[in-house]
């Protein structure tokens, strides 16, 4: 499961202190650290799931129940909505998930948050596989497929591709149909963009993937790359088909701080496959859970897709640490904005680094949080779909 937070507002770095409590209860501390965080909506959500026992703190709205009306409750006094502050959004949707490179595809959006969309125009992009980036680092990751990241394409009024920016139309084009403008085999990122006519900056974007091929593939997504003992890891495998009815392996290895390897899903022991067998449109849930246990210290996920002779289809890897100290965090975003939460000492500061308008990466750096004698955390959130 992926938790999104709420988007923050659209500046590329924003600190906002969060409730803090010297003493007593707090309606709203599940985690009981006396402070009203994202992290409470997490343990709200693990206590609705079973997870972990219920608190009394969790039970926001105070209606005697721990259940997702407590989540509502908090996230709203958390990021809580100033009518005054329309912000634009797309609600972008794609008729099919997966289609062969010649494949026909529909795309349909809704435009809201706009009062007055006279002056807005509406352009529709299509961004093709691209290549493999490795920052070199030991949270390098690697998807599966080659990721949406190479050239971009523009659908013209007349319904054909161009390499050059063009306008689609007004702001009441809803819809359009089309094939793909290259038969690259991937990940392409379909966007729909609305910009201001005059100035021609942007105002919302929506996105979505899409994978593209006739073979078997497979997409690894991870929530955090970063995580507390006491946080929850979920790491997903989808796998497509493809056209050609092939036969498989897919094999799923952890690699833990003390150099032993462990088969996914489960931690186990014994080297095993995941799935063995005709290649099929699927999802796996390869880790879901806390690391107490093993512990604090740096993992590496691999994950392999195999023909039926032996031959390498796909390779998916990722790194992960778990550390409950205090320390700096730098990187690189690309594609979707993300969140990231810290506490030291008390206080909480939630900062929003987005990518730029264009859709481009944006480098990141937060520095750790002076604390006297407490641990600081360190989660990351995606902020996009």
């Amino acid at each position: 499961m992926r938790r999104l937070l709420p988007p923050l507002a659209a500046v590329p770095v924003l600190f906002s202190l969060l409730v803090f409590s010297q003493q007593g209860s707090l309606a709203g501390d599940a985690d009981g650290n006396g402070v009203l965080s994202p992290f409470d909506l997490d343990a709200i959500l693990d206590q609705i799931l079973g997870d972990t026992p219920e608190t009394a703190n969790a039970d926001t709205n105070g209606d005697g129940k721990v259940d997702i009306a407590d989540w509502v409750k908090l996230n709203s006094i958390l990021f809580p909505t100033d009518p005054a502050a329309v912000v634009p959004a797309f609600d972008l949707e794609l008729s099919q998930s997966k289609v062969p490179v010649t494949g026909q595809l529909e795309a349909s959006w809704t435009l809201s948050g706009i009062r007055d969309t006279s002056g807005v125009e509406l352009l529709l992009r299509a961004v093709e596989p691209g290549t493999v980036v490795s920052t070199g680092d030991e949270l390098t990751f690697t998807p599966g497929v080659i990721p949406g990241n190479g050239k971009t394409f523009y659908r013209t009024p007349d319904e054909s591709w161009a390499e050059t920016e063009t306008v689609l139309g007004p702001s009441s084009v809803q819809q359009a149909s089309f094939t793909l403008p290259s038969e690259a085999e991937g990940e392409w990122l379909i966007e729909v963009i609305a910009r201001d006519s005059e100035s021609a900056v942007p105002l919302t974007i929506g996105t979505e993937r899409l994978m593209a091929g006739d073979s078997a593939t497979m997409r690894l997504f991870l929530n955090r790359p970063l995580a507390n003992t006491n946080d929850r890891v979920a790491l997903t495998l989808q796998t497509t088909a493809g056209e050609e009815n092939q036969e498989v392996a897919i094999t799923a290895l952890m690699y833990l701080p003390d150099g032993s390897i462990s088969s996914l899903p489960g931690l186990n022991d014994r080297i095993t496959s995941l799935y063995e067998g005709p290649a099929q449109d699927a999802e796996h849930v390869l880790l879901s859970r806390h690391f107490l246990e093993p512990g604090e210290g740096k993992y590496r996920v691999e994950v392999k897709m195999y023909e039926a002779d032996g031959g390498l289809l796909a390779l998916a890897n990722a790194g992960l640490e778990v550390c409950d100290t205090s320390s700096e965090v730098s990187g690189t975003i690309a594609g979707l904005p993300v969140q990231f939460a810290l506490d030291g000492d008390g206080e909480i500061a939630v900062v929003d680094a987005a990518t730029d308008q264009s859709g481009l990466a944006e480098s990141f750096f937060v520095p750790p949080i002076t604390s006297t004698g407490t641990s600081q955390r360190v989660a990351v959130y995606p902020r996009g779909s």
